[in-house]
């Protein structure tokens, strides 16, 4: 798409897709922040400017990271001219302005693919959700996105984690379970078919938590 409608910007469009950087993290790179030996960025600054004066600060954890890149970016990235200041310039040789990409060059390069009206942060979250839904470990999508803690990842996207206890609550149940025609003077039938049998597999409550009392003054652990 970008190749078709943004030949100059299709580089910084992968770039984004394919790491997650933030806009300010991706117009901050450099060429000698790309290590094209072992595939990954390295994320040391963040750019914006503020009444037009280019502001270079740290990324937004305040933390220098190393992003993971697929082998298809590095390609595309060493190719690019690495006698400029900048990884993705202006014309004038200075990072992009980040109002100007989106009016200029995003938002128009949409309209043209005919594609959702989208913002270009989008891209992130994007990259984020694809590699949950791929079963990829929530600690590492949250270190690719230098995110300051794991929580704040699992805050914005834990939703979209695929049965990630799916495996362990059906073992569980083959654990415990039989073919309700065995059931013997112990063992309670549940509904939809197999049985636990009650007095093999309970745990004594001692240690583990307070007991509840309920209706009827009945007592149990919950």
């Amino acid at each position: 798409m970008c190749e078709r409608y943004r030949p100059q910007y299709a580089d910084l469009i992968h770039t984004v897709a394919w790491s997650g950087l933030r806009e300010g993290e991706a117009f901050g790179l450099r060429p000698d922040d790309v290590d094209y030996r072992y595939g990954y960025l390295d994320v040391r600054r963040n750019v914006v400017y503020r009444k037009k004066q280019l502001i270079v600060g740290t990324p937004k954890a305040r933390q220098r990271r190393r992003v993971e890149i697929p082998e298809r970016l590095v390609h595309r990235l060493r190719n690019r001219n690495a006698e400029t200041q900048w990884l993705f310039p202006n014309e004038a040789g200075q990072p992009l302005y980040g109002s100007n990409f989106l009016h200029r060059v995003w938002y128009p390069l949409l309209k043209e693919a005919n594609l959702r009206r989208i913002t270009f942060h989008d891209l992130r979250h994007t990259y984020a959700s694809l590699l949950l839904k791929r079963s990829e470990p929530i600690k590492y999508v949250s270190e690719q996105l230098g995110h300051a803690d794991v929580e704040t990842t699992m805050k914005l996207y834990w939703h979209l984690v695929p049965n990630v206890h799916r495996g362990g609550i059906n073992a569980l149940a083959n654990e415990t379970g039989r073919d309700p025609s065995a059931i013997d003077g112990n063992g309670i039938a549940l509904e939809g078919g197999g049985c636990v049998e009650a007095f093999d597999y309970m745990e004594p409550a001692i240690g583990i938590e307070p007991t509840t009392c309920g209706l009827r003054n009945r007592c149990s652990t919950n």
